[in-house]
C-alpha cells in the first residue's frame, strides 16, 4: 500500500478541519496502514512532514480561508500523487491528479469526471443510548449563521406544538464571525420567537468535542435542520445526526441532496409524521456509510 500523508490545518472551531480529523481517525486506527496525518499553520511546517513521512500521496484538505499559505503549484509537478478533498465549488483548484467527493457529486461538476473519486460520507461508531423523554425533545445544531434556519425551526415549533423542548447549539465559526456577533442575533430572534409558554427552548454555545456533540444529538427524539440558501457543498451535519440513528427532519436544500428523501421534508410531512417513521428513511445509509466502508473505499484508492 501506498504511503499516503493527510495535510489537514489546525483550528478546530472548523466544519473542514473537523472533516479532514475525522477522515484520519477512520483510516488511520489500523496501525499497520500506511497513512500520515499533519496540521500544518504554515508552508514549513507541510514540507517538514512532507520531508518526515516521505508519502507516496498527499490528500489535501484544503479551504481557502484555512491554508492561505499552501499555493496552487505547491509541489504540484513533483512525482507524488496529489488528492483534493471538494468541499465546494467556490473553493476548488484545477491542478490535483484526483479529487475526493464524499455522499454525492456536486450537481455542477467543476472538475473532470475520470479525475474524480466518489466516496461513502465518515459517519461516526456510536452507540446509541435508549431515551424516554417526558415530553418531545427536537434538537438542532450548527455554526451561529442566518442560513442555518434556527429560526424557522422555533418557529415552527411554536406553531405547531403547545409542549415540546428545542434543544439548539449553535456555536461561532472561527473562519467567519469569531466575535459572536451574528450568533448572538441569531439567538435574540429564537428567543422572541419562543412565544408559547409550553415551549422550553435550550440554546448552547459552548464548542463541543465530537463525542459530546454525538450525545446532544442522542438526547432528541428528532433532530431537525432547516437549511436555506445555496451551495453546491453537502453539510456535514447530518453526518453526525445519521451517527446517532435518530429521526432526522430537514429542508429541501442543495447541501442535504445526498441524503434527501421527501418523506423527511419537514415542508412536506409534518414532524410528528416524519418522527412516527423513525429511522427507516435513513437506515440505507448506515451500511453504505459506516466507519467499516468508508476505511474500506478509501483504502482502495490507494491499494
Amino acid at each position: 500500500m501506498k504511503r499516503v500523508l493527510i495535510v489537514n490545518h489546525k483550528i478546530e472551531q472548523c466544519g473542514v478541519q473537523k472533516f479532514g480529523k475525522r477522515i484520519f481517525d477512520i483510516v488511520g486506527k489500523d496501525q499497520s496502514a500506511s497513512y500520515g496525518y499533519v496540521e500544518a499553520s504554515n508552508i514549513t511546517e507541510y514540507k517538514d512532514a512532507v520531508i518526515t513521512f516521505s508519502p507516496d500521496a498527499i490528500v489535501y484538505n484544503w479551504y481557502s480561508c484555512t491554508m492561505p499559505w499552501l499555493s496552487e503549484e505547491t509541489d504540484s509537478k513533483d512525482n507524488r500523487e496529489h488528492y483534493f478533498i471538494y468541499h465546494d465549488g467556490g473553493n476548488i483548484r484545477q491542478h490535483f491528479d484526483y479529487y475526493l467527493f464524499f455522499g454525492a457529486y456536486p450537481r455542477t461538476e467543476p472538475v473532470l469526471r475520470d479525475k474524480s473519486i466518489l466516496l461513502p460520507r465518515p459517519l461516526f461508531d456510536y452507540s446509541t443510548p435508549e431515551i424516554n423523554n417526558n415530553v418531545l425533545s427536537i434538537g438542532s445544531f450548527g455554526f451561529g449563521q442566518p442560513h442555518k434556519g434556527f429560526d424557522d425551526l422555533v418557529r415552527y415549533v411554536n406553531e405547531h406544538y403547545s409542549k415540546a423542548v428545542i434543544n439548539i447549539h449553535m456555536t461561532d465559526p472561527y473562519f467567519g464571525d469569531r466575535s459572536g456577533k451574528t450568533k448572538d442575533i441569531i439567538k435574540d430572534m429564537c428567543v422572541k420567537l419562543n412565544t408559547n409558554q409550553g415551549i422550553t427552548l435550550n440554546i448552547t454555545d459552548n464548542f463541543m468535542s465530537d463525542s459530546d456533540m454525538l450525545d446532544f444529538l442522542a438526547k432528541n427524539d428528532i433532530n431537525v435542520f432547516l437549511y436555506k440558501g445555496s451551495s453546491e457543498g453537502l453539510s456535514s451535519v447530518v453526518d453526525y445526526a445519521l451517527s446517532v440513528k435518530r429521526p432526522i427532519a430537514l429542508s429541501n436544500n442543495d447541501m442535504f441532496k445526498h441524503v434527501y428523501k421527501e418523506e423527511i421534508d419537514l415542508s412536506l410531512h409534518p414532524l410528528d409524521e416524519i418522527l412516527g417513521n423513525g429511522t427507516k428513511p435513513l437506515e440505507e445509509y448506515y451500511n453504505k456509510w459506516s466507519t467499516r466502508s468508508f476505511k474500506g473505499e478509501f483504502d482502495a484508492i490507494f491499494e
